[in-house]
């Protein structure tokens, strides 16, 4: 039942944000590169800098659903069931309690961020849900070594998602550390098969990307230069207004509504709370998502001194938030007087979801986006040649990357976010077509 209950949200779901068609910049790039993975027309990516994982995803979805924009949303509403059904699932197998497991998973289902993420054609879902694997599989190694097999792989594919999946390693030491573990752990043959076995899969990954597995060495080449890039922040055109001013500060606030449940408990009785937090933390699954939030949030936050700090970014320790969260609430509320704070913990939770429908909603028909999709279609049907400073979008509508011509037919011009872009004066061109702040200009 309540599997059905999170399979019924998420169609529900997916018929309200499949509706909407606006996309950033980051969504053209994953979908232009996994148009250029399912043809073997490298030539046509955006990016091939990006790790490649979430486009070979998408690229195997275009073959299957057909290359729609649609489908990238549609792949992404699936995800983001597989990472819900994931936590209920690994809850449930750890805690052997039904209603830990329901919460955490209702928690991680409706969180606004997650919603939103799930209607976007991002790579962050699919980071997620392989980092919420990666932890349960890291606790099924603890009772059979061999599970290191599939962890080594999932590492890999968390890893080319993205780079910064890396810090999966430092969570996996800590957390040996914390049990003591470090030294028996290194010497269990099983983790160098499941680093050979990790290895093996990004080869053979890559070698099904067509044309890719011919210039090996290159296209890894782009790939660290790509991400070392974007690592020193060395990026332009970030296409939504998510910045924060420190993980560190946001990262208590991503629960959403429920976190009122924790204050409320704070300063009803702050020594039991405490101690609700202690006894919990003898947990393998409590401690390994504690352990989770505080070095992602950590290594987040040092990164953000030399990169942009966004919230898409910090929404990666969500599920952990909701794990934590679930453990602790059910063993508060545990007595009779505490009943009251479940109905509120519950109201809550709908309140997250009603926020994550309106905040789907409302960047669904973001008027930024939305200029870019009609410039670019105008484009498509009226421009044989044309420069842009969108050159993504219009890549995925037209199918043709900026005209190296001295004075292509059109220019298609983004002028949001401070920018001033006009074509060469005394040129000859006029504008034809206007959509917010993006103007199509012709010859």
């Amino acid at each position: 039942m309540q599997i059905l209950m999170l399979l019924v949200l998420f169609a529900i779901f997916a018929a309200y944000s499949l509706q909407f068609h606006a996309f950033a910049a980051d969504e053209y790039t994953y979908m232009n590169n996994a148009r250029a993975f399912a043809s073997g027309e490298l030539d046509k990516a955006s990016d091939l800098g990006r790790f490649p994982m979430f486009s070979f995803v998408l690229s195997i979805a275009y073959k299957i659903l057909g290359d729609t924009e649609a489908t990238g949303r549609a792949l992404n509403v699936f995800i983001g069931f597989c990472t819900a059904l994931a936590v209920l699932l690994m809850v449930y197998w750890n805690q052997k309690n039904k209603e830990v497991a329901l919460i955490a998973a209702s928690l991680t289902a409706t969180n606004p961020a997650l919603l939103f993420l799930a209607s976007r054609t991002f790579s962050e879902p699919l980071f997620i849900l392989l980092l919420v694997l990666c932890t349960w599989v890291l606790l099924l190694a603890l009772k059979n070594e061999k599970w290191f097999i599939p962890l080594g792989v999932l590492l890999v594919s968390l890893i080319l998602t993205r780079f910064v999946g890396l810090y999966f390693i430092v969570i996996a030491m800590a957390f040996f550390a914390f049990k003591q573990q470090i030294l028996q752990t290194i010497q269990r043959k099983w983790l160098y098969a499941g680093i050979l076995a990790g290895g093996l899969f990004a080869f053979l990954l890559v070698s099904q990307i067509p044309n890719a597995s011919n210039n090996f060495a290159i296209f890894i080449q782009d790939q660290i230069s790509g991400n070392l890039a974007l690592a020193s922040g060395n990026t332009v055109g970030l296409g939504l207004p998510d910045k924060i001013p420190s993980y560190l500060l946001v990262t208590p606030f991503l629960l959403g509504a429920p976190l009122l449940v924790l204050a409320w408990f704070a300063l009803k009785d702050h020594k039991k709370l405490f101690q609700t937090f202690k006894t919990t933390f003898s947990a393998d699954l409590f401690l390994l998502s504690a352990i989770s939030v505080v070095l992602i949030t950590i290594i987040m936050e040092l990164h953000g001194f030399i990169a942009p700090r966004l919230l898409r970014y910090a929404a990666v320790v969500i599920p952990f938030l909701a794990i934590l969260f679930a453990m602790v609430v059910t063993k508060f509320t545990g007595i009779d007087t505490e009943k009251f704070a479940k109905k509120v913990m519950y109201a809550m939770i709908m309140l997250n979801l009603i926020v994550g429908f309106v905040v789907v909603g409302y960047f669904g028909s973001y008027e930024k986006h939305v200029a870019f999709r009609e410039a670019a279609l105008y484009a498509k049907d009226n421009c044989n040649s044309f420069q842009s400073n969108i050159d993504y979008a219009l890549l995925y509508y037209t199918g043709q990357k900026n005209s190296d011509e001295s004075k292509p037919e059109c220019f298609v011009l983004n002028n949001y976010d401070g920018l001033t872009d006009k074509p060469p004066s005394q040129s000859g061109y006029s504008s034809v077509y206007q959509y917010g702040k993006v103007t199509v200009y012709k010859r």
